[in-house]
């Protein structure tokens, strides 16, 4: 969650006749070449619009899809005279996933704010991956270079240079694309203009724009891209702090995993008709 609005162009025609390895499918097949590969970047993130402001920065770590950390700190201005008495929201944000659960912690010491969840990584559908959501691809894809990639089928792009050592692949999402990148909630219009900043040495994504013309945005920069073969084990791991009681997210999300339990039947169906107000 996070951004601003550099307002590059967005027209989309070429200026001249760009060689065949400027198409915008090399510069896809390229990020592919490497959409699986265990990495580790340095993210800062900033969301805009006219009635919300959040910016964000951190590092994202991935050995594989069962195994990867996001540590993050988000911030926020918060409205004059809030009742927690601070100008500006600040929240730690923990993210561990260990090969069988995803635990996230997230910490707040100006409000006393300190809490765990979690959720079974296989019970996690597209919907509920979308709690990842980092502003440079899909909801459910947290991989940056899968996601980017995978936006050849999710939308119209060209190839724009924009400086030595830069790329720019400038385009528009179709329906699909908009319903997987866009922010979620009412006040965010449809998120439809994209802008993917690449280094033309390495083939890596320096930058990600989302948005509207309207003025929302979402704005993504990544740093210092490693590719290491092995991490420290500690990375994948998790221990609750002490004092801390982790709440099942799937609470959040409108599902029960203990409604699938054959060991407490009747108490997950009592939770179930307790969530639904029956």
């Amino acid at each position: 969650m996070r951004f601003f609005l550099t307002a590059a162009s967005l027209s989309l025609g070429l200026v001249g006749t760009l060689p065949a390895q400027e198409a915008p499918d090399y510069w896809f097949d390229r990020l592919d070449k490497r959409a699986d590969s265990s990495l580790e970047v340095g993210l800062n993130m900033a969301i805009r619009s006219k009635s919300q402001s959040m910016d964000a920065d951190g590092r994202l770590q991935i050995l594989d899809p069962q195994h990867f950390r996001l540590n993050l700190t988000f911030r926020a201005a918060l409205p004059e005279g809030h009742e927690s008495g601070q100008k500006e929201l600040e929240v730690h944000l923990l993210t561990v996933a260990d090969g069988e659960t995803i635990w996230i912690e997230s910490r707040n010491a100006a409000i006393e704010m300190h809490r765990v969840m979690y959720l079974p990584l296989a019970s996690m559908n597209e919907v509920e991956a979308g709690i990842f959501y980092m502003g440079y691809g899909p909801h459910d894809e947290l991989h940056p270079l899968k996601a980017i990639a995978s936006l050849r089928q999710l939308g119209d792009f060209q190839v724009q240079s924009s400086g030595v050592n830069q790329v720019r692949l400038i385009g528009r999402l179709n329906e699909d694309g908009v319903a997987r990148c866009g922010l979620p909630g009412p006040d965010f219009p449809k998120l439809d203009q994209v802008t993917i900043e690449l280094d033309s040495k390495t083939g890596l994504p320096q930058a990600f724009l989302l948005r509207h013309d309207q003025g929302t945005a979402v704005h993504t920069r990544f740093k210092d891209f490693s590719f290491p073969e092995k991490f420290p084990k500690e990375l994948f791991q998790y221990e609750v702090p002490e004092g801390l009681e982790p709440v099942d997210m799937s609470f959040f999300l409108g599902k029960r995993n203990k409604a699938e339990s054959k060991e407490e039947p009747e108490k997950a169906e009592k939770e179930s008709a307790e969530d639904q107000g029956t």
